[in-house]
């Protein structure tokens, strides 16, 4: 059942609302168990990647309130670059390079596209809590540009790990969308989104376009599905390979992925056991290409998986489905 009901005309009596964040609805929408894991067990995400990414933030939300109501655009990429070169020192390279990338692009875009930096937008979710306060979503965007069109506007996001995400990861993302939506509530009159992740890491960027009629009531769907989870009784585990190879409370999960929670145990000894295991698996498939050479035929005893060289494949000798094997090189 519903945790959430329409939001009805309200009564003469104010009644106080309740402010979801982007990124709190967020990790309900990637496994409820994980929000709750970490309040239960109080447990605090304190990885490098995270502290640049707030020390980041944190010089960008400065800038912009220091030069908001100036036009000197020059002076704000200035300022970027000089608290960036002051900030943490042992985080100091990583948080330069993304500051550095953003007052390149306000070099190429112009101050008076800049809609806003570190700009907040909040809008009515248009739903209630189980305590019947009206619920409002709200999230922080990196840059807001305006764009040549007076339908069109597009924002930016830094994004500071390793992980280096394709266009359709980027469409997909749970903060594209929510991100979206609320642009779309707070101007009416936009209709598509150019939406930016800027990875400074890996010196790309990942695109997504969004449109108003195609996508808003997709959107809002998924942001109404993931406060009702977040709001929920239970916390169900949600746990997948990936998911929970980044979660910082997989080792408490008792549904976490298995691999993953092994390894949150003890990264150390896991590394040690991986580099034990390939040496292993080296060994063996040495000894599966000499007697593969010598004229024997290796399969195993279902037949499923053969092991040799094979004409479409360029490695040497590998395990290959016994199925894919017949498909591949019939008539070779």
């Amino acid at each position: 059942m519903t945790m959430l009901n329409l939001l009805k005309p309200q009564s003469a009596a104010p009644v106080e609302s309740v402010i979801w964040d982007r990124s709190a609805l967020e990790s309900y929408s990637t496994c409820p168990a994980m929000p709750y894991l970490m309040a239960k067990h109080k447990v605090a995400g304190d990885s490098a990647i995270q502290q640049v990414g707030i020390e980041g933030h944190r010089i960008i939300a400065e800038t912009w309130q220091s030069f908001a109501n100036q036009d000197d655009l020059s002076g704000m990429r200035d300022y970027l670059v000089d608290e960036g070169r002051m900030s943490r020192p042992d985080i100091q390279p990583d948080v330069l390079r993304v500051l550095k990338n953003i007052a390149n692009k306000l070099t190429v875009i112009g101050g008076q596209r800049i809609i806003g930096v570190e700009k907040q937008l909040s809008a009515p979710a248009g739903v209630k809590d189980k305590e019947g306060r009206p619920v409002v979503f709200s999230m922080a965007y990196d840059l807001l540009t305006a764009c040549r069109k007076e339908s069109e506007l597009a924002y930016t996001d830094y994004k500071l790990g390793y992980k280096v995400r394709s266009n359709t990861e980027a469409a997909e993302a749970f903060q594209t969308q929510f991100g979206g939506l609320l642009i779309w509530q707070n101007y009416p009159q936009i209709q598509t989104i150019h939406v930016f992740y800027e990875q400074p890491r890996a010196g790309k960027t990942a695109y997504a376009r969004l449109d108003r009629e195609r996508d808003f009531h997709d959107f809002q769907g998924r942001a109404w599905s993931s406060l009702d989870r977040a709001v929920a009784d239970d916390h169900p585990a949600w746990p997948d390979p990936v998911k929970c190879s980044w979660c910082t409370v997989a080792h408490l999960c008792e549904k976490a992925d298995t691999q993953a929670a092994d390894l949150k145990k003890d990264p150390a000894d896991y590394l040690e056991r991986m580099i034990i295991a390939e040496a292993i698996v080296k060994k063996m498939k040495a000894a599966l290409t000499g007697h593969w050479k010598s004229g024997h035929k290796i399969t195993t005893r279902d037949g499923k998986y053969e092991f040799g060289h094979f004409p479409s494949e360029r490695i040497s000798c590998k395990v290959k489905k016994a199925e894919a094997l017949s498909e591949d090189d019939d008539g070779d």
